[in-house]
């Protein structure tokens, strides 16, 4: 197994790309459609109408990245258990050199890592936003 490529599936690298590509076109749009509606919402001092929906548009816009995360966790976990990187029977989106041993743990170890960041970074931003909303109401 040594010096062993994984060859990219053009399939998978293609389905990829377009459930990325939509996934930002809608997080857009969410925002575009979204934020007019919610601006009138404020200047008509309906404020709690308007913040319930941001906190929507918060916790819509972070779920993709949440369910992500998720999934580089369960990829970090086996690519650990089986001492492989990437892990048996994963497709990839490039020509990918397999890792074994310790190598492929400690990149495993490096991703878990990433996601623990990653979601923190996106509780933090979740707790921040709300935070601001309850000193707009206060205000």
């Amino acid at each position: 197994m040594d010096n062993e490529i994984i060859k990219a599936d053009p399939a998978f690298r293609k389905k990829v790309l377009i459930i990325a590509l939509l996934l930002v076109l809608a997080g857009a749009a969410a925002i575009s459609v979204l934020m007019p509606w919610i601006q009138n919402r404020l200047a008509e001092e309906d404020t709690m109408v308007a913040i319930r929906m941001l906190r929507f548009l918060i916790i819509a816009l972070f779920t993709p990245p949440l369910i992500f995360a998720f999934w580089m966790i369960s990829f970090a976990l086996k690519a650990y258990k089986q001492g492989l990187f990437p892990p048996e029977g994963t497709k990839v989106i490039k020509d990918t050199p397999r890792l074994q041993g310790k190598p492929a743990k400690s990149k495993a170890i490096a991703l878990m890592a990433l996601v623990i960041i990653l979601v923190l970074c996106c509780a933090m931003a979740v707790s921040f936003a709300s935070r601001f909303f309850a000193l707009l109401l206060a205000t």
